[in-house]
C-alpha cells in the first residue's frame, strides 16, 4: 500500500498503458514519480501483469545500480488493490520537450555529441546485461537537470519493451518500438542490440539536420511504403541541413546507420555496424564531449552507400506490427 509512505500528487504524464504522477515520500519530503499501471490490462490476471511490471521493476533496479548516471533511478515498487506503482526519481522533462522549447531542434555537433554520449553509455550498460531497449526515441529520454551551459544531463527511461537478447525470443517482438526509429532488421523479428544503435543513429541523424532519414512525419505515408524506404532507400547527407556538418559526424552516422547484413538461415549477421560501446570511443565523440575515452572506432565511410543487392525486402504482407507504439509519457516538475 501506498499511503503511509508516499502521497500522490498531480499527473505529470500519460501513455496508452500506464500514468506517471508525481509523489511525495512521507517520511523524507523528496519529490519522486509514481508510474501508475493498472492490474488488469488485455484480459491479463494480476498475477500475469505483476510478473509484467516485476520484469520491468527488475530490469530497471539492476541497470540504475550497473549505471546510476546512465538510467532512472527506481526507488520502490508498490501496490494497491487496482494498480501497481514503479516509484522513481522525478525528472525536469524530458529529451522531446526540451528541444520543442528550443527555437529549433538542429543542434550544434557538441551539444548532439554530448547527448549522443549519454545515450550510449545507457544503451552500452543495457548490451553489457544482453538487454535490448527495443523503444529509443526523445520522448524516453528523461532530463535529469540541465548543467552550467544549459545541456540536458539525460537518463534513459520506461524499460517496458526492453528484453533479454539471450534464449528464445518472445512472438511479438514487432509490436515494440516506434517506427521512425527502427532498424530494418526488425521488420524480419531479428532487432536486438545492433537495432539499438541504429534508432541511436535516427536520433543524432535528427538532432544534427531536424530531420528523418526516410519521412518527413507531417507526411503520411503507408506502412509498407515507410518499411520498404527503411529497407531500401539510400540515406544521404545532402543539402543545407548538411552544411558545416563534420566529416567525423558523418563517418560516426555512416557506421550506425550501415543496414549491410546477410542472411544465414534464421541469423542476421551485421557485418559493418558498430556497437554502442565502439560508439563511445569514436573520435567524433571524444572530441566533441572532451572525453578522454581511447580511440578505438573502425572506419567508416563519408557517406552510406546504396542497399547491396540481394538484401531481404519486404513481402506483400510482412508488415504485422502497429504503425506506432504508445508508451508512458516523461516526468516533468511542476
Amino acid at each position: 500500500m501506498l499511503g503511509a509512505d508516499y502521497t500522490l500528487g498531480r499527473e505529470v504524464g500519460r501513455g496508452s498503458f500506464a500514468l506517471v504522477l508525481e509523489c511525495t515520500d512521507n517520511h523524507t519530503g523528496q519529490r519522486l514519480a509514481a508510474k501508475k499501471l493498472p492490474k488488469y490490462k488485455h484480459n491479463k490476471l494480476p498475477c500475469q501483469q505483476a510478473a509484467v511490471v516485476g520484469e520491468e521493476a527488475a530490469t530497471l533496479r539492476a541497470l540504475s545500480a550497473a549505471a546510476p548516471a546512465s538510467i532512472l533511478r527506481i526507488h520502490d515498487v508498490r501496490q494497491d488493490s487496482s494498480y501497481f506503482y514503479i516509484i522513481t526519481e522525478l525528472c525536469v522533462t524530458d529529451l522531446g520537450r526540451w528541444l520543442a522549447q528550443r527555437p529549433s531542434a538542429r543542434l550544434s555537433e557538441r551539444e548532439a555529441a554530448h547527448i549522443l554520449r549519454q545515450l550510449l553509455a545507457s544503451l552500452a550498460a543495457c548490451h553489457r546485461h544482453s538487454l535490448a531497449y527495443r523503444d529509443i526515441k526523445p520522448q524516453n529520454l528523461l532530463v535529469r537537470r540541465l548543467d552550467a551551459n544549459g545541456r540536458p544531463e539525460v537518463v534513459l527511461a520506461d524499460f517496458g519493451c526492453c528484453r533479454s537478447t539471450q534464449g528464445p525470443q518472445p512472438s511479438n517482438r514487432l509490436s515494440a518500438g516506434t517506427p521512425l526509429y527502427s532498424a530494418p532488421e526488425c521488420i524480419l523479428g531479428l532487432g536486438g542490440c545492433e537495432a539499438d544503435v541504429w534508432s541511436a543513429g535516427v536520433l543524432l541523424y535528427h538532432l544534427l539536420s531536424e530531420r528523418f532519414p526516410f519521412c518527413d512525419p507531417r507526411h503520411n505515408i503507408s506502412q509498407g511504403e515507410y518499411w520498404r524506404r527503411v529497407q531500401e532507400q539510400p540515406i544521404h547527407f545532402v543539402g543545407p541541413a548538411w552544411h558545416g556538418v563534420s566529416p567525423g559526424a558523418l563517418a560516426l552516422l555512416s557506421c550506425m546507420l550501415d543496414r549491410d547484413c546477410s542472411r544465414r538461415g534464421a541469423v542476421l549477421c551485421l557485418l559493418k555496424r558498430i556497437t554502442a560501446a565502439q560508439a563511445l570511443q569514436d573520435p567524433w565523440i571524444t572530441e566533441m564531449t572532451g572525453s578522454s575515452t581511447p580511440h578505438s572506432s573502425p572506419a567508416a565511410p563519408a557517406a552510406a552507400a546504396p542497399a547491396p543487392a540481394g538484401r531481404p525486402t519486404l513481402g506483400g504482407n510482412v508488415v504485422s506490427s502497429p504503425w506506432h507504439h504508445s508508451a508512458s509519457k516523461p516526468l516533468q516538475h511542476a
